[in-house]
């Protein structure tokens, strides 16, 4: 069942935006909130990162002892499976996990945000909302990721199979995203979230792939930015510290432990995309059912003591307040300014004036 998910931070996500202005509450989001994102984030998946980095190492170790004699692979082809082992399937667990704490950290961290509890979220509280976001994160990414390589079948008919697979990534990738943030916020069950998906993308498909590919477009950046440098030091501190002389084995395991501080940053890379998928989830929301419009009969109801600076009663520029009527003025009742009632029945009715 459909909840409505509070709204409450400094940032709204309810609001209609285009997609210029979904990559600067992105930005601005992520540079008001850096601190307390980052540190929870790389805190909850460091541990993971690290894992699949030391798998990838041992699975490459593995790799380089295959290549190493090429004789024995030729004298029998089942070595090759040698590749499958124990590392190879602690690699796959680690990326899983360390994608899956990713994505639902940047939710928890969402999902409070927009509750108000920002500047009060820690690493136990972050880990505390995240914990039951894991799951549903890792069954959405599986289930995305076997439906795209079933999809894949179509690609073994020459040429028009692959570009027929690529459209079809291409026309999912709004709706994952939306699947993703409507899970994360308003729909129980994943069922639910895609029915939600359909009927928000529905009619603004276009909006939601620009801005999705603008948020890829800027990670991608912000990987090459971060990562290079990163790359270039580590090739330095590996190049000095293995000989030329050495074994292929150590030289792909000390390559493969380099890489352990990239796959970090590939994953902080990945806050940028799942950011910008609930901004254009709260901008489908805002323009379909008009959340936001309720904050502001609220305040409306409230009367003008609630909201003293409101627009409702601002004064016209170069105008003061009205002055308080003297004392020996006479107050007329409006009532008796107004004509005899004839028993017309007009008035402002489904949007113009009369009957």
């Amino acid at each position: 069942m459909l909840e409505m998910f509070p709204d409450r931070g400094p940032i709204r996500f309810n609001k209609l935006r285009d997609a210029g202005s979904v990559i600067n509450a992105t930005v601005v989001f992520l540079r008001q909130n850096a601190r307390e994102l980052f540190v929870g984030y790389i805190a909850l998946v460091a541990p993971f990162a690290i894992i699949a980095g030391i798998a990838t190492a041992l699975y490459f170790r593995r790799f380089g002892a295959l290549i190493s004699d090429p004789t024995a692979l030729e004298n029998d082809p089942l070595l090759v499976l040698d590749l499958f082992g124990p590392s190879y399937f602690v690699l796959l667990l680690g990326s899983v996990l360390a994608f899956g704490v990713g994505q639902a950290a940047v939710s928890a961290y969402v999902r409070l945000y927009r509750e108000g509890e920002v500047g009060n979220i820690s690493v136990s509280y972050l880990w505390d909302e995240s914990k039951g976001l894991i799951l549903p994160v890792i069954g959405m990414y599986v289930l995305y990721m076997l439906i795209a390589l079933l999809s894949g079948i179509v690609a073994i008919i020459p040429c028009l199979g692959a570009l027929v697979w690529f459209g079809f990534l291409v026309w999912s990738m709004p709706y994952a995203h939306v699947v993703f943030a409507s899970r994360m916020t308003e729909s129980s069950s994943i069922v639910e979230a895609y029915q939600r998906a359909r009927y928000l993308v529905k009619g603004s498909w276009g909006f939601a792939f620009g801005s999705l590919f603008l948020s890829w477009v800027l990670t991608a950046v912000a990987i090459m930015a971060i990562a290079i440098p990163v790359s270039v030091i580590l090739s330095l501190v590996f190049t000095n510290s293995v000989s030329a002389s050495a074994d292929p084995t150590a030289a792909l395991y000390a390559a493969a432990y380099t890489n352990v501080p990239i796959q970090i940053v590939s994953m902080v890379a990945y806050i940028i995309p799942a950011l910008a998928a609930f901004f254009v989830h709260g901008r489908l929301v805002e323009e379909v059912d008009g959340a936001g419009l309720e904050d502001e009969l609220d305040i409306f109801d409230a009367g003008i003591e609630a909201a003293p600076n409101s627009s409702w009663n601002r004064p016209e520029p170069g105008r003061g307040a009205p002055d308080a009527p003297s004392g020996d003025e006479t107050i007329v009742d409006p009532d008796e300014t107004l004509p005899p009632d004839d028993g017309n029945t007009g008035g402002f009715r489904g949007g113009r004036f009369g009957s």
